[in-house]
């Protein structure tokens, strides 16, 4: 977040012009900051009660895309990377509590309130990797900096990046106010793109007369005395700190740091420390992270701002530096920052769900993904690029509702696991020979590993991949045999036969899906008693057939699935109901969905770090284009709307009143009809992966023969 009292102070000195002013003009622009703004401005939650980024989102993106363009501005997006650790954890009790009451409020139906607090609850942070994968798919430039963007932004600005191509000088930026500490001359803090306008500001008017006049380096310290994420309040100004104060800290911080002439001075020996005695040593920790922050230059190497002035212990400000090519692959958004960040903290968070994780489903759920976390880590520090303190450094899982006990530590595995995964040879001629039109159909590489010289030629010496798609084929096939689908000498396993049987009983589209519920079904997830903790219904859900809000078991459990699969949602402000009961389901399928992504990323990172890919700048170009297969960002709306189509069908109601009923209670679905198609098609796929994992000895006869008697229901009672 950015420093509010110098945001404040920024937006008194600024000016207003129109976007005429940059005609013609490369326009960096912090993300974080750009969506800030959007959700202040949008009188709708950008991110929905079911847990998801509202595809309204992506209509203003568009449009303020077309606002610059016929502005003549080239935008160039700039993410933020990599988290710098910090000291104490985020106060994730206190926001899952606001969401918590913010769903009461939607159950009470308070419509103006329920907004309003779920407004309140959407972060960039959450919206980012939706916006990413938007961006790959309509080709629009973007940047992911090592840590800060605005950091990375003003380099750009600034020309202080050397060398030439790979990332554009940019003549103005789009950012929040905190960019003014990194030394650019003029920053641009709003636009409103419809109307066409644009404030900002000059680093000198601020300095000058709105701090009284102040150097460089005491403007920094000043910034850090009046407090931000990295540095507290200094305790000088704690005597005078009403909230009305706010607008006035940055002013009070710059008079005492001119009063003493540096910050330093002003903090040194000073007894109102006393109660802070670690106050000192934290100021100065962030103030070499802010004035030497880390970021990439075009040769891909991660450099220091201000490097000639750097003290010799920066690097323990920062953490030590991950390998090179780490910086470069994270950047052009080929792996994702999530499992590199819980590396750095040392902590694998798992935080709060949607419905406020009362559930035993859910945590018993946690404690299952205890493998996939294990797989991750070793993954990522097995490589001999990697700084030893990494290959050392514990990890370890912080659970939302154990935050009492001491954790235990994620086990790391005496022999990698990457060494049993370099057998892979896979190639243009291993596809075309085999039949694998598709590199990321897990149908296509199953099927082919039933013929045995698949099987052969897939174990002969490996040779490095020299195409995206023998890249993307190569990370599927090492995936597969983590999870247990495919044997060691690269034979099916009875998991492999039992997911190859589903896949082929529905559309090549609904493979990832199917494969999440393989992942769940291995772990013992999905379940067909009630769950542990009931909501009661919003009273907006319920119906003369229906006065309860609970389903035929059969029906709720049908619905549990839908959590896997997008509703097709329209272009406009989120309307619909909710189900906390539903909410459960999502969060399950979510979290697996999560943990799969950032498996097939450390596969992926671990292939690109072992040498085994050909370093070829179209490949990596293609490879930045490429969406993550596991990468999802829907919501709970087709579970939600899957148990209240089961509940209205299986009550009597005609098909006519069915689809008029479900379109006023889900105005913004498009197309409910065929979602529920896609929904039953998994379960018809997933009776067949069943029938073959009994077979093969994988499943028991009593589990199976829950999912035979859901089969027998469905058969007779449900049709779309």
């Amino acid at each position: 977040m950015p420093a509010v009292s110098l945001d404040f102070l920024v937006r008194e000195k600024a000016s207003t012009t129109t976007l005429n002013a940059i005609k013609g003009c490369v326009l960096g622009i912090e993300v974080d900051h750009y969506l800030r703004r959007t959700i202040q401005l949008c009188k709708t939650p950008l991110s929905t009660p079911w847990g998801g980024i509202s595809p309204l989102l992506y209509k203003l993106v568009r449009e303020d895309l077309v606002v610059l363009q016929r502005a003549e501005v080239t935008p160039v997006f700039v993410f933020s990377g990599l988290v710098v650790p910090q000291d104490y954890d985020a106060p994730h009790e206190a926001r899952a509590y606001a969401r918590s009451q913010a769903l009461e409020l939607l159950e009470r139906r308070r419509n103006e309130e329920t907004l309003a607090a779920f407004a309140a609850l959407v972060r960039p942070a959450e919206l980012s990797p939706g916006l990413m994968a938007f961006f790959k798919q309509e080709a629009i430039s973007f940047i992911v900096a090592p840590y800060f963007a605005n950091a990375q932004l003003c380099a750009m600005a600034k020309g202080e990046l050397g060398g030439n191509g790979g990332m554009p000088d940019l003549d103005c930026v789009y950012a929040s106010a905190d960019a003014l500490v990194f030394g650019i001359d003029r920053l641009i803090l709003d636009i409103a793109f419809q109307q066409g306008r644009m404030s900002y500001c000059e680093r000198s008017v601020v300095l000058q007369q709105g701090l009284g006049g102040l150097t460089d380096d005491q403007f920094l310290d000043a910034f850090l005395f009046a407090g931000n994420d990295y540095c507290s309040l200094v305790p000088i100004l704690l005597r005078h700190n009403p909230p009305e104060m706010n607008s006035l800290r940055i002013r009070a911080a710059a008079d005492v740091v001119r009063q003493n002439r540096t910050g330093y001075q002003a903090i040194e020996g000073n007894p109102l420390l006393e109660s802070d005695p670690t106050y000192v040593e934290r100021w100065l920790r962030a103030r070499v992270l802010f004035k030497n922050h880390p970021v990439l230059n075009r040769q891909g190497d991660v450099i220091l701002l201000n490097a000639k002035d750097a003290p010799i212990g920066t690097a323990e400000v920062v953490g030590p530096r991950l390998p090179r090519e780490v910086y470069y692959y994270l950047s052009r958004g080929i792996i994702a920052s999530d499992v590199l960040n819980i590396l750095l903290s040392g902590k694998w968070q798992e935080t709060t769900p949607l419905d406020a994780g009362e559930t035993r489903e859910y945590r018993a759920l946690l404690d299952a993904l205890s493998d996939h976390r294990m797989q991750c880590i070793d993954l990522l520090t097995a490589d001999k690029a990697l700084h030893m303190y990494f290959k050392k450094k514990s990890v370890y899982p912080v659970l939302y509702h154990d935050r009492t006990q001491f954790p235990l530590e994620i086990e790391r595995l005496e022999t990698p696991l990457r060494a049993g995964l370099q057998k892979w040879s896979i190639d243009a001629s291993f596809m075309k020979k085999h039949k694998v039109a598709d590199p990321n159909s897990i149908q296509s590489l199953l099927a082919a590993l039933e013929d045995p010289g698949a099987v052969k030629d897939s174990l002969q010496p490996a040779k490095k991949v020299s195409s995206l798609s023998e890249v993307q084929a190569t990370v599927m096939y090492r995936l597969l045999e983590l999870r247990s689908y495919i044997l060691p000498d690269h034979t099916l396993s009875g998991w492999g036969r039992a997911l190859l049987g589903a896949l082929r009983a529905a559309e090549p589209q609904l493979a990832i899906p199917i494969c999440t519920s393989f992942e769940l079904l291995k772990v013992r997830a999905i379940k067909f008693e009630a769950f542990s903790k009931q909501y009661p219904a919003p009273a907006s859900n319920l119906s003369a057939d229906d006065p309860t809000g609970e389903l035929n078991p059969n029906a709720r459990n049908m619905a549990r699935l839908a959590a896997l699969l997008p509703l097709s949602q329209s272009e406009v402000p989120w309307q619909g109901a909710l189900d906390r009961n539903m909410l459960v389901a999502f969060g399950i399928a979510r979290a697996m969905q999560n943990v799969l992504a950032q498996l097939y990323d450390m596969v992926q990172i671990s292939l690109l770090l072992g040498g085994h890919v050909q370093r070829d700048d179209a490949i990596l170009q293609a490879l930045s284009s490429a969406q993550r297969p596991f990468q999802v960002s829907h919501d709970a709306g087709l579970a939600i709307y899957a148990k209240q189509w089961l509940g209205l069908s299986l009550g009597g109601t005609s098909p006519a009143d069915v689809k008029d009923i479900m379109r006023q209670r889900f105005p913004s679905a498009t197309d409910g009809a065929a979602d529920m198609k896609a929904v039953l098609k998994i379960w018809q796929a997933l009776f067949v992966g069943v029938d073959v994992a009994a077979k093969v000895g994988c499943m028991g006869e009593v589990e199976r023969s829950k999912f035979a008697a859901l089969k027998t229901w469905s058969e007779s009672n449900v049709a779309v």
